[in-house]
């Protein structure tokens, strides 16, 4: 059987523990999906996400706790106090690994505490701690002292200082580095009073079954073939930096333009030549594709875990900032501090746009584009919750929105932009503006149609229906990945078929390849409708004006706008393929032909 749901009562320390319900499985698998269900059906959408109403639920896919590689990750769902609407978030490392060999698959958070708790799952069940002596600790220090305060063979699921002081971009943070960072759930846990999760467990669950082997040996032998695993283990997700500027599609200075100069310095051959110090993976996955690098500064010597292509980006493209030291360092703070990088960053950068403007005069040292030691100053601000800082935390939109000028935040919903200039893509620029947890990437990348499989290098600008079409697969698909707790850099090797294989070789469940599918379309379309109940329609469903009204001004974008009519039509076009009307609404039909009636 499936692992088993334990329900947390902070407010009155009770835990309880719950069966998973197979038709809820076939239905909405797990992971992010299950995560959309139990949301949907216990937090009203109206509610203030600090409110102790509000719920997190932690949940594994069915792969967690077995060989199949990339299955490990936790998914995280709650109602965002960044944007207000739904939100889920994962992270890879090892706890997801740790929290299924407990014999959970499930952890739903509810009420709050006034003292700092911790939570320890075991086989035998979960107990809370006094976690008092972690509170206001980095997010590595956490992990260090909640396994010392348990058993130095867990794995953790952690918040920083920015979780405990409600930062709307708070990330939630696995063995103490490993970023669920969208949307701030490390904010709600902080509310409600859970510092972090210790989970250990004993109990194998991988069945010796030589049909489960023989499905992962298929994954083996597509990843041993596969050039794109190779370039990961060469040079992870840094190696996008080159790729996605060259294509003119690298947001730079909040946007200012699409492109940077002297994007070599903070490429991934640089991460590698200069601070590379070896490469860490997380549980069940063989491509090792985290870059550990080594950074002196100021007489000190920091182990840095990362940085990826995103925070290249937030504390390099988007700040303007290319010594790539001081990158490497702002992503380590971010990581201690318990942030979402690519919104720190953004959020960072969105002061350096105001300053530019002077707009923002009341600043303690000046904060131009490119300054790294500024942008260090302004993270340790966001991270004390001190000065701009108790701003900064509240992410771009309301950080500009208090100075007069939201149109300064580079968001959709509230939510920060990745590192991908839809002026560049145009198909991204509606995956953005879509996305039921505000601008997103994973959430419908189509980079992967546009760029990186387009044999016409200028695809990427036009404006085409089948563009609609690769999206809603994007985000249907990948909504299958996270109900299935897969990594999206191994996920594309599986395939629908392989996936329903796995599901009936590890729990005997037969879910069919194209019920599978359904189940994606299923979860995006109750996201919708739980945002739709929230007050969320077309209105929301935009891009900021600068993405319309400021050309690129320079790399191979020049000139480049998003076409204010072309992006309405495209949404149109895009609603009418998902079984929605004009203003964004699910149509009876549709519902009922997903069960959501």
């Amino acid at each position: 059987m499936i692992g088993k749901i334990l329900r947390v009562n902070l407010s009155d320390r009770t835990t309880k523990v719950e069966e998973i319900d197979e038709v809820a499985f076939k239905n909405f698998l797990l992971g992010r999906g299950i995560g959309d269900y139990i949301l949907y059906n216990e937090v009203k959408p109206e509610i203030d996400p600090f409110a102790p109403e509000n719920k997190v639920v932690v949940a594994l896919g069915p792969f967690a706790g077995t060989a199949i590689p990339g299955g490990a990750r936790v998914a995280m769902v709650s109602k965002s106090p960044l944007t207000g609407s739904i939100t889920s978030t994962n992270a890879g490392g090892h706890f997801g690994m740790e929290l299924a060999l407990a014999g959970y698959h499930v952890i739903v958070i509810e009420g709050e505490s006034k003292e700092p708790l911790a939570l320890f799952v075991r086989n035998e069940g979960a107990v809370f701690l006094d976690a008092s002596e972690l509170w206001g600790k980095s997010t590595s220090e956490s992990d260090e002292l909640l396994r010392n305060m348990t058993d130095s063979r867990c794995r953790t699921l952690v918040i920083g200082p920015a979780g405990e002081f409600r930062s709307r971009i708070a990330g939630v943070f696995a063995d103490g580095h490993r970023a669920a960072g969208r949307g701030g759930v490390g904010g709600v846990l902080g509310k409600k009073g859970l510092k972090g999760i210790a989970a250990l467990g004993k109990t194998h669950i991988v069945p010796e079954n030589k049909d489960v082997k023989e499905s992962i040996s298929k994954v083996y032998e597509c990843l041993r073939k596969s050039e794109g695993v190779k370039r990961f283990r060469n040079f992870g997700t840094t190696g996008n930096v080159r790729t996605i500027n060259n294509a003119g599609s690298f947001p730079t200075r909040n946007c200012r333009d699409s492109y940077m100069d002297g994007f070599e310095s903070i490429n991934g051959t640089e991460v590698n030549r200069q601070y590379l110090f070896r490469v860490g993976s997380c549980a069940q996955c063989p491509v090792s594709c985290n870059r550990v690098c080594k950074v002196e500064y100021e007489g000190k010597t920091y182990i840095v875990s990362g940085p990826e292509y995103e925070t290249l980006w937030a504390f390099g493209g988007a700040t303007g900032v290319s010594d790539l030291r001081y990158v490497i360092l702002a992503h380590h703070l971010a990581n201690e501090y318990g942030f979402d990088g690519i919104s720190l960053g953004a959020t960072v950068a969105c002061v350096m746009d105001l300053f530019e403007d002077g707009i923002l005069r009341n600043l303690p040292f000046e904060s131009p584009f490119g300054d790294g030691e500024a942008m260090l100053k302004l993270i340790h601000l966001a991270g004390r919750n001190e000065g701009i800082g108790s701003l900064i935390k509240e992410g771009s939109y309301r950080l500009a929105e208090f100075y007069g000028h939201p149109e300064y935040s580079m968001s959709v919903k509230k939510q920060e932009f990745p590192a991908y200039d839809p002026r560049g893509i145009k198909g991204m620029g509606i995956g953005y503006a879509t996305s039921t947890r505000g601008a997103c990437h994973l959430r419908g990348f189509n980079t992967s149609q546009e760029v990186y499989s387009a044999t016409d290098p200028a695809y990427r600008l036009k404006y085409s229906d089948e563009k609609m079409d690769f999206l809603i697969t994007n985000q249907n698909m990948r909504a299958v990945e996270d109900s299935l707790g897969i990594c999206a850099f191994v996920g594309g090797y599986y395939g629908l078929d392989l996936f329903s294989e796995i599901i009936y070789n590890l729990w005997g469940i037969f879910v069919p390849s194209e019920e599978l599918y359904k189940c994606g379309e299923r979860v995006w379309n109750l996201e919708t409708l739980y945002n739709r109940k929230a007050g969320f329609g077309r209105k929301d469903d935009t891009l900021p004006n600068r993405i319309f009204e400021l050309p690129a001004s320079t790399g191979p974008s020049r000139g480049e706008a998003y076409d204010r009519n072309e992006f309405e039509r495209l949404l149109s076009v895009y609603y009418r393929k998902r079984g929605w009307d004009e203003e964004g609404n699910i149509l009876p039909s549709t519902l009922e032909r997903l069960g959501l009636q």
